[in-house]
């Protein structure tokens, strides 16, 4: 099975897809043609999400590095940008003071 199509095929061991194809059979009720749409759908919809996902890491991704700010110094930054940062962080306690 090739999720990416010139990427390294995904292992799938025959048991399990013999056992997952099992399963959309019987909730088919016998009928192949049924279980094959419903399997293709199922996958389909994973991929859908999976993309889905995918791109909203890379929009947030991408706001966090066109901003220059990351992690807690971005509390910071944000409520004083005029005062450097180490003038802001407490080193006894490990955190910003906003």
């Amino acid at each position: 099975m090739h999720a990416d199509p010139e990427g390294m095929p995904v292992e799938i061991r025959p048991h399990e897809a013999e056992v997952i194809a099992f399963a959309y059979h019987r909730a088919a009720r016998g009928d192949a043609w049924a279980a094959l749409v419903a399997a293709i759908s199922d996958a389909l919809a994973d991929l859908e999400a999976a993309e889905l996902r995918v791109a909203r890491q890379a929009r947030l991704i991408s706001w966090g590095y066109a901003r220059g700010q990351t992690g807690a110094d971005t509390i910071s930054m944000i409520a004083c940008p005029d005062r450097p940062l180490h003038a802001l962080s407490d080193p006894e306690i490990g955190e910003a003071i906003v």
